[in-house]
């Protein structure tokens, strides 16, 4: 058993006096929809405007995004490829890319750490200093392959050290990382000076400790709850969805953020909206992945069929847009076998197979189950770290899992490649209960 503090000694001890953890968010379907139409009436579209024309671009260029969380500069890198007006990038950059979605990328003295897409909403987002990108990158080392990145050579005591400093400095809502033991008392101690709440444990790395931090204001408090359930509302997700996010930011108004501060209630098990503001990631980011929450549900139609019946009991899938079989990793042109080999090579994981990562499209042809191994990856990613795929390389990933799953018959011979199963086998492993 995990040794403890004395009560007298934890503050979470006495928060739990005065606080329960919220019950899961499991609205009746009348009501969440009645908290829905609630806030679909409060938001009036905002009135129509002409946009400039762009230049001829593919994009237009990029704007930088002030944030006083960008890391600094080192005098001993080179900058790197990436340039805007002639100087290395640094820092976050925002462009649109359709008319709901926008483009966001983190550089680093011109090196690519991430990028990403994010939500356009349809009513003005009031800023607030908790929530940035940088804490998901920073918090967790996010980086592309073979580029410099301001981590140095230990990404792991880089996130620890980084998120053990920034939830002292206000900069996050919340923490959970690891310390080794014999810096665990001061830290603790000039937590207490700021008043945060922590609960602690041994970690299963001998010599560190496992802490969980957190500001001890409540959701409502920290939060314009009222502005990020309009986004929720206005962002065409499906209507049960929607409310369950919406009572999920009711019932969290007068919680304060430090329940999750706790070994006893992981955060994994909240709702989507409270993971995200929890976590300190801006509401844009967090609602371009509420598809990819959506509830475990049963499927009423037969999920073999050429994907239209079943997409439309499940949305978040992608039908198949041709008539007779289905697509096989042997009938795909060099373009699109580029960007599913590309694909896997992303989600790969080293238990996968001793061959490594695939070369080539022959080399897939070979490895055939390395395609749903890297989609269940995929879909078990949640976090906006988890890079964007178009809808046409997503159409043909469930189009060949169907192929794999029917092997040209109409009943599916191996059920568990159908992409319905495998989300629902994602969802069912990230333990999200948010209806």
């Amino acid at each position: 058993m995990p040794q403890t503090r004395p009560a007298d000694h934890n503050p979470i001890s006495r928060l739990s006096l005065n606080c329960h953890p919220p019950a899961h968010v499991r609205p009746h379907p009348e009501t969440a929809l009645a908290l829905l139409a609630e806030l679909q009436d409060a938001a009036v579209p905002a009135p129509a405007t002409v946009a400039p024309p762009m230049e001829d671009e593919v994009f237009p260029r990029w704007e930088r995004i002030d944030d006083m969380r960008t890391p600094g500069r080192s005098q001993l890198v080179t900058a790197g490829p990436g340039r805007m007006n002639g100087a290395a990038m640094h820092g976050l950059y925002r462009r649109p890319v359709a008319p709901s979605t926008d483009e966001v990328a983190a550089y680093w003295q011109g090196y690519l750490l991430w990028h990403w897409q994010e939500a356009k909403t349809a009513h003005p987002l009031p800023g607030t200093a908790l929530l940035s990108a940088w804490n998901l990158i920073l918090a967790e080392g996010l980086s592309q392959p073979d580029e410099l990145t301001p981590y140095g050579s230990n990404v792991e005591q880089f996130t620890n050290a980084w998120k053990s400093r920034a939830v002292l400095a206000g900069y996050l809502p919340y923490a959970n990382f690891r310390l080794p033991t014999e810096q665990v008392s001061a830290w603790c101690a000039t937590a207490e000076r700021a008043r945060l709440h922590y609960d602690r444990e041994p970690d299963a790395v001998r010599g560190y400790q496992r802490i969980i931090a957190a500001r001890p204001q409540t959701y409502g408090q920290l939060f314009d709850l009222h502005a990020i359930g309009l986004a929720y509302a206005s962002a065409g997700l499906p209507s049960l969805v929607a409310a369950s996010q919406l009572a999920a930011l009711r019932e969290h108004r007068d919680i304060p953020i430090a329940t999750y501060a706790s070994v006893e209630l992981p955060l994994e098990h909240a709702p989507l909206v409270i993971q995200g503001l929890t976590l300190g990631h801006p509401v844009t980011m967090t609602l371009m992945h509420a598809w990819d929450a959506l509830p475990v549900i049963p499927i009423r139609t037969p999920s073999w069929r050429a994907g239209e019946t079943a997409a439309a009991a499940w949305p978040g899938l992608r039908t198949c847009d041709h008539t007779g079989r289905h697509e096989g990793l042997d009938r795909l042109d060099a373009e699109r076998g580029g960007d599913l080999v590309a694909f896997v090579r992303d989600y790969y994981h080293s238990e996968f197979s001793p061959q490594g990562r695939p070369a080539s499209l022959d080399d897939l042809i070979e490895r055939p189950y390395l395609v749903p191994m890297a989609y269940r990856r995929y879909l078990a990613t949640f976090t906006p770290a988890r890079p964007a795929i178009s809808g046409q390389l997503h159409r043909l990933i469930c189009c060949l899992l169907r192929a794999m799953a029917t092997k040209g018959g109409e009943l599916p011979a191996n059920p568990y490649l159908l992409p319905e199963n495998l989300h629902l086998e994602a969802k069912m492993g990230r333990s999200w209960r948010s209806v």
